[in-house]
């Protein structure tokens, strides 16, 4: 899961250095511009859109099971 939110969805970074300077590096950039929040908001809704909402999945699910049944 890790991977797709990484790489289809952009909303994790993995950054692989024992640099700290790299890595504040990477989250100045992160952080400076404020166009960001919204592109993550955008990139989150996207996620949500594309995936199920469990809770109506199950009480269907449930639903179908328990349809006649006293």
């Amino acid at each position: 899961h890790h991977a797709e939110l990484e790489n289809k969805y952009k909303l994790i970074y993995n950054i692989h250095t024992k640099n700290n300077e790299v890595l504040f590096q990477v989250l100045d950039e992160l952080t400076a511009n404020p166009e960001n929040k919204l592109k993550w908001q955008e990139r989150k809704q996207l996620l949500f859109a594309q995936k199920i909402d469990l809770t109506e999945f199950l009480l269907e699910f449930v639903n179908k099971r328990n349809y006649g049944k006293t």
